[in-house]
């Protein structure tokens, strides 16, 4: 049997899948907002995803994009992101939706200079480590958190997808960029593709990572994925998840 026939057997390894609400449920509310966690929750959910930036007063917030056609998060303080954009949570409101027992996934979308700073709002948080893990494409990052967070799941995300859509990942092949994962010291991945492309990289690995997919919201998908042995299936309908996984 080759290495990408193996890494699709995993379908005889039985486990739990987790599924986790994508930006929350942002079917049911306005994603990356308390709403949208809470409605994760409320659906089961076992774990939620968020994306995270840095004000210019230091103070961790939850979007998506950096710039919206009002301001720049990056450039703004937290009050200004506020008059505009009252339900822009911050790190600190977003971990203290997280009930017992249920884990989140903090992604990172530039700077390594937010690490400190998510490392604050994790420990004021009162959830233990293994409620939390880091996402990132960016290598330095990723290095970041291993240094400042050596405790905490550290997850490196790839993505089988266009150039402008990944420009730092544009044109490396599955092999450099898991070589780059295990050289960073990451303790998992966070892959999107089809799943020959994630089988692609499972079959690099001499000692299998913890890994998670984004985002599948087609059931038959999610089966397929937690048979090859994803430890999250990152979607925007947590609540069909659960009910079919």
């Amino acid at each position: 049997m080759n290495k990408l026939m193996f890494a699709l057997s995993f379908s005889s390894c039985l486990h739990a899948v987790e599924i986790i609400g994508h930006r929350g449920a942002p079917f049911d509310a306005p994603e990356n907002t308390i709403l949208s966690f809470q409605k994760a929750w409320e659906a089961g959910a076992d774990a939620v995803e968020g994306d995270f930036w840095l004000t210019k007063d230091g103070v961790v917030v939850c979007s998506h994009d950096p710039k919206t056609l009002d301001l720049d998060i990056t450039k703004s303080t937290l009050s200004e992101i506020k008059e505009v954009y009252p339900l822009m949570p911050t790190l600190q409101e977003v971990l203290a939706t997280v009930p017992k027992g249920k884990k989140f996934y903090i992604e990172i979308k530039r700077g390594k200079e937010i690490v400190p700073h998510v490392k604050k709002a994790i420990e004021s948080s009162g959830l233990s480590n293994d409620q939390i893990t880091m996402l990132s494409f960016d290598k330095e990052v990723v290095k970041a958190n291993r240094q400042i967070m050596p405790e905490v799941k550290n997850f490196y995300s790839i993505a089988f997808a266009l150039k402008d859509q990944r420009p730092h990942q544009f044109g490396k092949s599955p092999q450099e960029l898991f070589d780059q994962a295990c050289e960073l010291g990451a303790t998992g991945l966070c892959l999107q593709g089809d799943k020959t492309q994630v089988a692609q990289i499972l079959a690099l690995q001499k000692k299998p990572l913890p890994w998670v997919v984004w985002t599948i919201d087609d059931v038959e998908q999610a089966k397929e994925f937690s048979d090859m042995g994803a430890l999250g299936i990152i979607s925007n309908v947590p609540a069909k998840m659960k009910e079919s996984l």
